[in-house]
C-alpha cells in the first residue's frame, strides 16, 4: 500500500482485484460517458501552468509598508508541490492547485496560459474536493472511455484494510485498462466526465481481469468513492 504522499487530502490507489474477488451482486451503472484519461503529473507544460499561477497569486497578495493589499482583494488560490510517492518508483513531480470556485481555476489556467504555448494533448480538468475545486492536467489522447455496462458497488477489501470500491468493467475494457496501467504503473490515472475529474486515483499495480480495486488510504470513504461513480 502506499502511505507516504499524506500531504494531499484523499489519496486514492488503484489495485487488481484478488481472483476470489466480489461478484456483481449489488453493482450499479456507473456515470455514462466516464473516461480514463493518464495524469501528465512531472511534464513540464504543467509544472509551468502551475508555477504562473504561483507567482501570479504570491504578487496579488503582497502587501504595503502599513499590512494592506497592495492591490485589491482577489480570489485566493493555493499552489502546492506535492510529489507522488510509490514505493517501487522515484517521486514523480506534481502540484496541487486549489480554489474554492471552480470558476477562480478556469480563469487563472486562462492567464496564465495566454502567453505560453499549449502543450498539444494536455488539457485541463477539474476535481470538486471537500476544500473547493482542484485544477489537473491529463492527456486528451490517452486512455480511453468505458463502453456502456461498467457497473460498481462496496466490497470489503482483503487482509483488515477498509472497504474498498470494486470496479466492474465492461467486455474489453478490461484489456485496454491493463494496458493503460501497466504502462503507467507509479502514476495517476483520471476518472473524468467531460471536463470534470471524478478521482485521480495512483496505479499501485497493474490491473487484469476487468476488476479493479479503488482504496481511499487517507480521508474519505467507500461510499463517498462510489457515489461520485454513480451520482
Amino acid at each position: 500500500m502506499l502511505r507516504r504522499r499524506s500531504v494531499i487530502a484523499v489519496l486514492l490507489a488503484l489495485a487488481a482485484c484478488t481472483s476470489s474477488g466480489p461478484d456483481r451482486e449489488g453493482a450499479v451503472a456507473v456515470t455514462a460517458h466516464l473516461a480514463l484519461r493518464p495524469a501528465a503529473d512531472g511534464e513540464a507544460w504543467p509544472i509551468d501552468i502551475a508555477a504562473a499561477i504561483g507567482r501570479e497569486q504570491a504578487a496579488q497578495t503582497e502587501l504595503k509598508a502599513d499590512g494592506t493589499p497592495s492591490i485589491p482583494t482577489v480570489p485566493r488560490i493555493t499552489v502546492e508541490r506535492n510529489p507522488i510517492y510509490s514505493d517501487r518508483f522515484a517521486p514523480i513531480e506534481a502540484w496541487t492547485i486549489r480554489a474554492a470556485q471552480r470558476e477562480t481555476l478556469v480563469d487563472a489556467h486562462a492567464r496564465a496560459r495566454s502567453d505560453r504555448n499549449g502543450a498539444g494533448d494536455i488539457v485541463p480538468v477539474y476535481e470538486h474536493v471537500e476544500q473547493g475545486w482542484e485544477l489537473h492536467f491529463v492527456h486528451s489522447t490517452g486512455g480511453f472511455e468505458l463502453a456502456p455496462g461498467a457497473m460498481a458497488k462496496v466490497a470489503p477489501s482483503k487482509d483488515g484494510e477498509p472497504p474498498a470500491v470494486a470496479l466492474f468493467l465492461a467486455e474489453g475494457d478490461g484489456v485496454r485498462f491493463e494496458q493503460l496501467t501497466r504502462e503507467h504503473l507509479g502514476r495517476r490515472i483520471s476518472m473524468l466526465t467531460g471536463d470534470e475529474s471524478l478521482m485521480i486515483p495512483v496505479v499501485r499495480d497493474a490491473v487484469p481481469g476487468g476488476v479493479v480495486w479503488i482504496t481511499a488510504e487517507v480521508d474519505g470513504s467507500a461510499d463517498q468513492l462510489l457515489a461520485r461513480l454513480v451520482r
